[in-house]
């Protein structure tokens, strides 16, 4: 009997990581963990787990505060939108060892997500100092233009990275037909779209089949199909099984994939896609379709900001009410929220500060 518990304990060690390779989710899950156990190998043995991320968590909510005399309303509001930092789930107890493991790892998510908000808390405050001070410049080179937009991508741009405000129908029309146009002015170009929307499983010129349906946006890669344009889903699927909600310490309730943490392995995944459909068609012009929260460059683990330069376009659409969740519109107190327009730059020197190359708000 011994003997076939020791096989079967060694074939599960030879299977699992073939069963989570490549799976950046699963992966950093794990990884947070073995952090966490690190640290508290460092404290004293009595040291209360709940005790020592709620100290990391203390910390952070100081620095929260730290800047609130020195920003306008606007400013400390984009902060408090974006930096909720979360609480520890509970403390680990008398449970039996599943039920300790799955605590365990939960609170390692926090403290992986609390610690990595810290530095960038920090980072981003800087940015928002230097954007403040260099807005006079940004302002004269800022074009806003209230026509029909008609957004005009460099030729140097490999990856076009379209940002969106959730199940809004006018951005999914307003992105189908700038690529559509696209595809149109340059026939010789092979153009490839990668999303949010679908689940990582390769690359597809069929509409959806039910299952596999986001948010409504069978229609959107329907009208891609009929077209004869590529495209293949960024998303792990395993993130949809993960249904853990956790609670912010503003009393909100986050749902895993949602954390910065979240974001943070998912962009990760999406960054690591991207690169390989650009090392299997190194020709073609990739146009990357999310949520603004990952591509904005001035957002954290920022896909578009993984890329060169010279080679990345960031378009950003967002509703009047949503734009004041980005950089550039909360350091600039929102004074370039307009029904309609279309905001670009002169000198391109400036879209990796503002978080965007050029940016569309609906009218």
């Amino acid at each position: 009997m011994k003997f076939y518990r020791l096989f079967f304990c060694c074939i599960l060690c030879f299977c699992l990581p073939g069963l989570t390779y490549g799976q950046q989710w699963l992966h950093g899950k794990w990884r947070n963990l073995r952090q966490m156990n690190t640290m508290l190998r460092r404290q004293k043995t009595d040291a209360s787990l709940t005790r020592i991320i709620g100290q990391r968590t203390a910390t952070a909510k100081k620095l929260h505060s730290f800047w609130q005399d020195k920003k306008t309303w606007e400013q400390q509001a984009f902060m408090d939108r974006h930096f909720k930092h979360l609480a520890p789930v509970f403390s680990v107890g008398e449970m039996d060892p599943l039920e300790e493991l799955d605590v365990r790892i939960d609170n390692a998510w926090v403290y992986a997500n609390n610690r990595r908000m810290l530095a960038l808390r920090a980072g981003l405050e800087h940015n928002f100092r230097r954007a403040t001070q260099l807005m006079p410049q940004m302002e004269k080179d800022l074009k806003v233009s209230f026509k029909k937009p008609a957004v005009s991508f460099p030729a140097s741009a490999k990856y076009i990275f379209l940002g969106e405000v959730h199940r809004e129908e006018k951005i999914q029309q307003f992105f189908l037909n700038l690529i559509l146009k696209y595809q149109k002015q340059h026939p010789n170009k092979q153009v490839i779209v990668l999303t949010e929307f679908q689940y990582d499983k390769g690359l597809s010129f069929t509409p959806f089949n039910a299952e596999e349906r986001f948010e409504n946006y069978q229609g959107f890669f329907d009208k891609l199909a009929w077209n004869v344009i590529a495209f293949a889903g960024l998303e792990e699927k395993i993130i949809t099984a993960d249904e853990r909600q956790f609670i912010s310490f503003n009393g909100s309730s986050v749902p895993q994939q949602a954390t910065w943490e979240g974001v943070r392995l998912r962009n990760a995944h999406w960054a690591q896609c991207i690169r390989a459909w650009a090392k299997k068609y190194p020709q073609a012009v990739f146009f990357i379709y999310a949520g603004n929260a990952h591509i904005d460059y001035q957002m954290p683990f920022s896909v578009a900001r993984q890329f060169p330069q010279g080679e990345t376009f960031v378009l950003s659409a967002y509703q009047q009410w949503h734009a004041p969740r980005y950089f550039f519109h909360a350091a600039s107190n929102g004074r370039f929220i307009k029904p309609g327009a279309l905001l670009s730059w002169k000198s391109p020197r400036w879209g990796r500060l503002a978080g965007f190359d050029a940016a569309y708000i609906l009218p």
